[in-house]
């Protein structure tokens, strides 16, 4: 049914192989209520909706950097387009990365800052945003804190530089991010 060496420009998940299994096994659509899309008619070739974009998390890690008091892996929220990505690290906004991946596919060139990219960091923000509310993001406390720039509930008690984002990065350009 795919053919060997098959590819595909779409944004394809890791979640998409049980309901791809599933799909070609039984040859039916069950309609279960289970994360990612069936790959079977991206490699049919049925046009039809597919996935725009995807979120991307990642929890902290316990381990913190003893120089710095910042875990070595902090929480990550991010979104990828076929185009873009946004990269978020809840209550460090001065992190905050955009890269346009068809200009600079090794994500060499962070955007975030400047005047020309100023629409696309926004529309991306948003994008997060949505994305968010759409996955029905569960941590709405953590949101709350990103939002709102508290770090120290991700840290408490830990001694770390107390230097005010805003002298670090370019100034907020949108709540979300």
């Amino acid at each position: 049914m795919i053919p060997a060496g098959s590819t595909s420009e779409n944004l394809v998940l890791n979640i998409d192989l049980a309901p791809t299994i599933i799909d070609i096994a039984l040859q039916q659509e069950l309609g279960l209520d289970m994360h990612g899309l069936s790959l079977r008619p991206l490699f049919e070739e049925r046009p039809g909706p597919w996935r725009e974009a995807f979120l991307y998390e990642y929890w902290q890690e316990s381990r913190v950097e003893s120089s710095t008091g910042v875990p070595q892996t902090p929480t990550i929220l991010a979104v990828r387009t076929p185009t873009h990505k946004l990269i978020t690290y809840p209550g460090f906004s001065n992190w905050t990365e955009l890269f346009d991946l068809e200009a600079d596919p090794y994500e060499t060139r962070n955007l975030v800052g400047y005047s020309n990219e100023i629409n696309r960091h926004v529309d991306m923000c948003n994008l997060l945003a949505q994305t968010l509310k759409e996955t029905d993001f569960v941590d709405r406390d953590l949101t709350h804190k990103w939002l709102g720039g508290d770090t120290d509930v991700y840290f408490p008690g830990q001694a770390r530089a107390k230097t005010p984002t805003e002298t670090r990065r370019p100034p907020l350009l949108h709540p979300n991010c």
